[in-house]
């Protein structure tokens, strides 16, 4: 009689924390993991998120080496347990359902350059330069449409063909070169930059022994040693150098690359959920309420305070709004200060900045409640509910007001990389 198997998806989530209990950071990276199956209201219940690895000496790549050879391992084998409600012996085969972490976490798995990079995307190839688009207006909205919309998606396998070219260059005797290359894709592994920087020292090292060897000259070695010496007939420099770069290329693992894009059937490009802490409130919300308090006078900023004190916040179970701390240090706020400001925006700042500011900030509060909703009782319901408003639309709707007003006042953000994951 054969035993049942079960399928068993994780969610796994890394991140930097201090590892002190004062005030004084100590970053520790974590890794730890919850069941993706397990109800909204208990999967992040203590006993229900289960510890795997943390250090503050191991980057978070490294720490995943051995959780990948165990999920690589658990996929083939299964790991056995004991049902408690059918009382018999399961087969148990974890897989990796989602990543979460915050956005540069997000991108170091997926081995993304990062939001400052020109590909800002970890998601899709969307573009933030300005090379090969046409000049003037013509070009600012080419870069504006290709922002504003889904690009061409990233995968695992891309990634990996991307890093093999690297690879490539690298061991051809040109390390220097996977910069290069990785800005023109997108594509940066910190965990194969550890190999690179260990063959550019070694590089360094046997280029010096050669020109000493040589006694400096640029001629070939072989021209350097008189007739009948041993070292006549040596091979060229060429053929040399390549032995040299094959010899540390076997000292290496046989896996130099991103480890977590060796777990199975798991690509962290797109298995990365979207994280709306810092695109939302530490990104787009931030930097409007920044403007919006730049805007104001010593009148405006009087009348704005005077409103968010005054403002009833009963409803929202939080305590009454201190106005001079949301204006006077705007630029200091938090994530939980951010998420007042959007609930009472409509309302403050009303008269107090341009139409179509007022307008973008309007739109961004209508989204706000459906990226927020943590669960979706009724998905028929809510479908039919938001027809007149659907989310994506709503998405364009504030992103085409923010690039208008944004760009009559000159402001650089126009495109922030933290509004794009929004739009895929």
């Amino acid at each position: 009689m054969g035993h049942r198997a079960y399928g068993l998806p994780l969610e796994l989530y890394c991140n930097d924390t201090s590892g002190n209990v004062s005030k004084k950071w100590n970053k520790h990276n974590s890794v730890l993991f919850v069941l993706g199956g397990l109800p909204r209201e208990t999967s992040q219940l203590l006993y229900n998120v289960h510890f795997l690895s943390t250090s503050n000496l191991a980057s978070p790549l490294e720490m995943m080496e051995s959780i990948s050879e165990a999920l690589r391992d658990a996929r083939t084998n299964g790991i056995w347990a004991w049902d408690c409600e059918m009382q018999e012996k399961v087969l148990v085969i974890p897989w990796v359902l989602a990543f979460q972490g915050d956005n540069p976490m997000a991108s170091e798995f997926a081995s993304h350059i990062g939001m400052k990079g020109k590909y800002l995307c970890r998601v899709c190839r969307a573009r933030a330069d300005e090379k090969d688009r046409p000049p003037g207006p013509a070009g600012e909205k080419e870069r504006l449409t290709e922002f504003m919309n889904a690009g061409i998606g990233r995968t695992k396998e891309g990634t990996l063909e991307e890093l093999k070219k690297q690879e490539a260059r690298a061991f051809e005797g040109a390390p220097s070169a996977v910069d290069g290359l990785a800005t023109d894709s997108g594509v940066k592994d910190r965990y194969f930059q550890y190999f690179v920087d260990q063959l550019q020292m070694k590089l360094n090292k046997w280029r010096d022994d050669e020109k000493r060897d040589t006694g400096g000259s640029n001629r070939p070695a072989e021209a350097q040693v008189p007739e009948g010496s041993p070292g006549r007939g040596r091979s060229s420099k060429a053929t040399r150098l390549a032995e040299f770069l094959q010899e540390v290329r076997r000292e290496m693992p046989e896996n130099i690359f991103n480890p977590v894009l060796n777990i199975p059937d798991f690509d962290p490009n797109s298995d990365s959920p979207f994280e709306a802490l810092h695109v939302v409130l530490l990104g787009v919300v931030k930097y409007w309420w920044r403007d919006a308090c730049a805007r104001q006078d010593q009148r405006g900023k009087a009348t704005l305070k005077a409103r968010l004190s005054s403002t009833d916040v009963s409803g929202l179970g939080v305590s009454a709004l201190r106005g001079h701390t949301l204006v006077q240090y705007a630029g200091s706020l938090v994530g939980r200060d951010f998420r007042i400001i959007l609930q009472v925006a409509p309302a403050v700042l009303y008269g107090l900045i341009p139409d179509a500011a007022y307008e973008a900030w309007l739109a961004l509060c209508r989204l706000a409640p459906l990226i927020f909703l943590p669960e979706i009782e009724n998905l028929g319901k809510y479908m039919v509910s938001n027809v007149t408003m659907p989310p994506r639309t709503d998405v364009k709707t504030y992103m085409v007001a923010e690039t208008s007003h944004i760009r009559h006042r000159g402001l650089s953000w126009c495109d922030s990389p933290l509004d794009n994951p929004m739009v895929q």
